[in-house]
C-alpha cells in the first residue's frame, strides 16, 4: 500500500528516505520518505525490490495520450477518395480514385474500404490504400498536397478499446509513405463506422499519427514495457511439441535453438517452403538432435490455408506456435504494386492468419508473431514489409480480444548475416547505430523475446534506442517524438472547406486562424 499525503513536501526540495524490512513479507522492505520539515511526502508499506535488466530497457508499448491540439484549418477544397460516394459529400468533390480526377489538386481525404476481418479483406484496403499512396507520391501534379489517411478501429487507444484487423496493414503502409516523404501524410484512426468529419481539419495539423475518440484527439508514443509480473504463466513452456514456421531461416534458426535450450522443448517442427532444401538444414537438426530433441522439418506453403491445416492437424500435442516466415519486397511506396504487396504479404500475414484459423481449437501455451519494428519507426522504403508486420500486430490485439494467447514482438534489426541483415554493409550498420536505432545483438533479442512473452502483453516492440542519434535525425518518427522533445512550428493555412463525410457532422473550416475543434480540458 502507498500513501501520499496531499499537502507534504511543499517546504524544501530535500527529502530523506527511510528504508525497513517489511512486516510479515519475506524480501519485501517498507519505505518511508520525509520532507526537510519531517512531515510525510510518501510512505509504501510492501515493496518488493526486482533487479533491472538491460532487455526491461528496450521493451516498449504504443501508448496514447489525449491533446488539446490546435487544428490548423485545411487549405481549399478537400478531395474525398472512397470506394464508395460518402454521404452527404457533393459528388464533385468526391472520386472512387486520384487516378481518373481531372480536376485541380487539392488536399486529400482517404477512406479505404471496409471489408471481411480477414487476412485477404486487410490486403485489399492495403492495395487499395497502396495505390492511391503511389500516386500521391509519384505523380508530379499531387506533390504540393497533403492528405489524410483514415483507418476505423485499427488501434487500441484506451482499455476496453477494441480494434479490428482490416485496416492493420494500412498503418504500416502509410508509416513507410510518411517516411519517405515527410510531412505529407497523417495516419487518423476514428472508431469503426463513426462520423469522420474531423478528418479535414486534421490535414493542417503537424502530428503525423492521431486517433479520435469521443471527439478528442490522442497521439501514440512508445512507453516502456511495464516489467513482467512474479507470478508465474499459466502453463509453462516445453511440455508438447513446438511449431517453429521460417525456422530453417536464419533468424529462425536462432529462435529453434532457443526454444530447446532455454524453453527446453524436446519436441520441434520446423516448416518453411524449402525445408530440408534450406542451406545448412542438415547441420542444425543434428545439433538439435545432440540437444536430445526431436525435429522434423516439413515443407509448407504458409500462404496455403489447406496446407497448413493439414500441417497443424499432423501435430496432436501441439503446444506453441512461433510464425517467423516472411519475405519482403521493398521500394518505395511511389514504386510499389499490388504485385510487390502480395509478395511481402503472403508468408507473413496469410500464414498467420492460417495459422490462426488452424489453431482455432487449440488450447496452446504461446502462439508467438514474430513482427517488425520496420512496421514502426524503420518503415522507409519497405512499405510493403511494413504493412504485412503491423497485420501481425492486428492479428495479436484481436486474438486476445477473443480470449486467445498471442503476443507479437516487432524487432529491431539483429546483428547477424542472415536475412534482410545480410543485405547491409559495414557503412549501413554505423548509419544505423548512429540514427537512434541500434540493432540488436542476437542473445539480447532473444532475452527480449523470453520478457515480451512473459510480460502478457498482445503487442510489444523489441528494439534499442538512442536519444542522441535521434536528435540527429531531421525527422524523428512519431513513436519517438516524445523521447527527443523538440520545438515544432505550425503553419495556419487559408480555407474554405464544407462538406460532410459519413455523417451529418460538417466538415468545415473558416479563415486561415487556428481553430480549437477540440476541447482544451484532457479528455
Amino acid at each position: 500500500m502507498v500513501g501520499c499525503p496531499g499537502g507534504a513536501g511543499r517546504s524544501g526540495d530535500q527529502v530523506t528516505a527511510r528504508l525497513s524490512p517489511a512486516d510479515g513479507m519475506a524480501n519485501a522492505i517498507r519505505i518511508t520518505v520525509i520532507d526537510a520539515a519531517g512531515d510525510l511526502v510518501v510512505a509504501a508499506d510492501e515493496v518488493v525490490p526486482r533487479p533491472a535488466t538491460r532487455a526491461s530497457r528496450d521493451l516498449w508499448r504504443v501508448g496514447w495520450r489525449p491533446t488539446p491540439m490546435p487544428v490548423p484549418a485545411s487549405d481549399g477544397q478537400v478531395i474525398v477518395v472512397s470506394p464508395v460516394l460518402p454521404e452527404q459529400v457533393a459528388a464533385g468533390r468526391w472520386t472512387p480514385s486520384l487516378a481518373p480526377w481531372t480536376g485541380e489538386p487539392a488536399d486529400v481525404v482517404l477512406l479505404p474500404p471496409t471489408g471481411s476481418e480477414s487476412s485477404a479483406g486487410a490486403q485489399e484496403a492495403a492495395a487499395w490504400t497502396l495505390r492511391e499512396l503511389g500516386i500521391l507520391a509519384g505523380q508530379s501534379r499531387w506533390q504540393s498536397v497533403r492528405a489524410v489517411i483514415v483507418t476505423g478501429s485499427a488501434r487500441s487507444v484506451a482499455e476496453g478499446d477494441v480494434s479490428t484487423i482490416e485496416h492493420s496493414g494500412i498503418t504500416g503502409l502509410v508509416r513507410a509513405a510518411q517516411g519517405e516523404q515527410s510531412g505529407r501524410f497523417l495516419l487518423a484512426d476514428f472508431p469503426a463506422g463513426a462520423d469522420v468529419s474531423l478528418a479535414a481539419d486534421l490535414i493542417g495539423s503537424d502530428e503525423p499519427e492521431v486517433a479520435v475518440r469521443a471527439g478528442c484527439v490522442h497521439i501514440s508514443h512508445y512507453v516502456p514495457l511495464p516489467p513482467p509480473s512474479p507470478r508465474p504463466p499459466a502453463r509453462e513452456l516445453g511440455q508438447g511439441t513446438c511449431l517453429i514456421t521460417g525456422g530453417t531461416g536464419g533468424l529462425g534458426r536462432l529462435i529453434v535453438r532457443h526454444a530447446v535450450t532455454s524453453w527446453g522443448y524436446r519436441r520441434l517442427v520446423l516448416a518453411s517452403r524449402r525445408a530440408l532444401a534450406a542451406a545448412g538444414i542438415a547441420d542444425l537438426t543434428t545439433e538439435l538432435r545432440s540437444l536430445g530433441s526431436e525435429v522434423r522439418v516439413v515443407g509448407c506453403d504458409l500462404g496455403d490455408p489447406a496446407a497448413v491445416r493439414r500441417l497443424v492437424a499432423e501435430i496432436p500435442d501441439l503446444e506453441a506456435v512461433v510464425h517467423a516466415a516472411g519475405g519482403s519486397a521493398n521500394g518505395l511506396v511511389s514504386d510499389l504494386s499490388a504485385g510487390d504487396l502480395s509478395a511481402a504479404w503472403r508468408a507473413k500475414a496469410d500464414g498467420a492468419w492460417a495459422l490462426h484459423e488452424a489453431v482455432a481449437d487449440r488450447e496452446l501455451a504461446a502462439y508467438v508473431l514474430v513482427s517488425s519494428a520496420g512496421g514502426q519507426v524503420m518503415a522507409a522504403g519497405q512499405g510493403s514489409y511494413a504493412a504485412a508486420n503491423t497485420f501481425l500486430d492486428g492479428l495479436a490485439k484481436a486474438r486476445r480480444s477473443q480470449g486467445r494467447v498471442a503476443t507479437a514482438v516487432a524487432f529491431g534489426l539483429w546483428r547477424t548475416q542472415t536475412g534482410l541483415s545480410s543485405l547491409l554493409r559495414e557503412q549501413d550498420w554505423r548509419r544505423l547505430e548512429e540514427g537512434g536505432f541500434p540493432p540488436l545483438a542476437p542473445e539480447h533479442a532473444l532475452a527480449l523475446l523470453d520478457e515480451a512473452v512473459a510480460s502478457g502483453a498482445p503487442t510489444v516492440t523489441a528494439l534499442r534506442i538512442d536519444r542522441a542519434g535521434l536528435r540527429t535525425r531531421v525527422e524523428v518518427p512519431a513513436l519517438v517524438r516524445d523521447l527527443v522533445p523538440r520545438p515544432r512550428q505550425t503553419t495556419a493555412r487559408t480555407t474554405s472547406t464544407t462538406l460532410s463525410v459519413g455523417g451529418p457532422a460538417v466538415i468545415s473550416s473558416t479563415d486561415g486562424r487556428l481553430r480549437q475543434r477540440l476541447p482544451a480540458r484532457a479528455c
